[in-house]
């Protein structure tokens, strides 16, 4: 028998390695890792979109189209 073939000496690594990785809790893990970033992303464009849409209406209200206009509306006069 050579040293490449020793059963104890193969049984001893595996009992010191300890338990084989489970594939799908590792997949699992990933998936939930997965949702959790897009649930970020997701938030982090509904707050872009919603500061954006603040902003454009702040502005608007602001500087709207209110009674002080720096040149009135020219009125149409009809010649009866």
């Amino acid at each position: 028998m050579s040293e490449f073939e020793d059963p104890q000496l193969k049984e001893r690594l595996q009992r010191l390695a300890g338990p084989a990785a489970d594939d799908e809790l590792a997949y699992v893990r990933l998936q939930q890792g997965v949702r959790v970033a897009k649930r970020r992303r997701l938030a982090a464009v509904g707050a872009g979109f919603g500061a954006a849409c603040l902003i454009a209406v702040g502005s608007l209200t602001l500087f709207g189209r209110g009674q002080e206009r720096l040149s009135p509306r020219p009125r149409c006069r009809r010649a009866w």
